[in-house]
């Protein structure tokens, strides 16, 4: 325990000596100072009571906005610090997408990008196809290494540097990557508790993505996170579980072509007063836009009417 303490000291002191501007090492200063304070000593044995009158009076839960008024509602209120979200799809069927255009939506949170699958490279190049304009987020330079030092490494980093809330990782699978299938269960069981212990300890939202089985119906049902590859573990671990899914048709010619309708379904949430159902949404070059009678209450209820 004491050596960890150590290690993240040394680490965040690394970073910190990088720092030019006398505000942002201020912050940094104290991001380190609460990361330690709050790992220290987390595992005593405490009263029980305790723990309920601190949750009693704690402030009320200041949640992360995904962008989206009606997901955010079935969310229990959006996403909060300290969170593993799960979100997972079939092929093409458009989550990492929709991950990037929550990182549209959540700009003012410095959002933190480990593109192991698809470089920020490849998406730059997609967007200027589409001729969008660039969304705010920080990624490292290069992909070093997929380790999970590494991956808490460059987290520290973006939350000392750029006080980065919500991270995003592209994607589960890529980073356990093995032959030995059984292996494998025990490999994203590890990873998910590892990267649930650093959302907690860094005080930042993980969303990892996360790849599917194939279906055996297919990909014209919506899944389930029973088709998420090596689920078991993982869903377990996460706090939220979310499925992206695009409507497909097949042409006369049997070619496979995907309609501007997707679903976005909420399949776990651990929050008392979420939803487990799912929201339909428009899909253009990229762009997400909520699209049911029940999006237009939420977007009124927030006032935006």
């Amino acid at each position: 325990m004491e050596i960890e303490i150590e290690n993240i000291i040394k680490k965040a002191d690394k970073f910190i000596k990088e720092i030019d501007d006398k505000k942002q090492k201020i912050i940094a200063e104290e991001k380190k100072k609460s990361i330690i304070l709050n790992y220290k000593g987390d595992d005593r044995v405490v009263n029980y009571i305790d723990i309920y009158e601190r949750e009693k009076n704690r402030p009320e839960l200041v949640y992360i906005k995904t962008g989206y008024p009606l997901l955010d509602q079935y969310l229990g209120g959006g996403l909060r610090e300290g969170e593993l979200i799960l979100v997972s799809g079939f092929s093409s069927n458009g989550k990492t997408s929709f991950c990037f255009d929550m990182t549209r939506n959540m700009k003012d949170k410095n959002v933190f990008w480990l593109p192991f699958e698809e470089s920020a490279e490849e998406f730059a190049r997609k967007q200027l196809i589409w001729k969008q304009e660039p969304i705010h987020f920080f990624t490292p330079n290069v992909i070093a290494n997929e380790s999970i030092d590494w991956i808490e490494e460059r987290i520290l980093e973006a939350v000392l540097k750029y006080n980065s809330k919500v991270v995003f990782i592209d994607n589960l699978h890529f980073i356990t990557m093995t032959e030995d299938s059984q292996k494998q269960w025990g490999i994203t069981g590890v990873l998910c508790k590892n990267l649930k212990t650093i959302a907690d300890k860094m005080g930042v939202a993980i969303i990892l993505i996360a790849h599917l089985r194939k279906s055996k119906e297919g990909m014209h049902k919506i899944p389930t996170y029973e088709d998420i590859s090596g689920s078991s573990d993982a869903v377990k671990i996460a706090n939220k579980v979310i499925a992206v899914w695009r409507e497909s048709k097949k042409e006369i010619d049997g070619k496979l072509t995907f309609t501007g309708k997707s679903v976005v379904a909420v399949q776990k949430v651990r929050e008392a007063n979420g939803v487990l159902d799912n929201v339909v949404f428009n899909f253009n070059k990229g762009r997400f836009t909520e699209d049911s009678i029940d999006s237009i209450v939420a977007e009124f209820n927030l006032g935006r009417y």
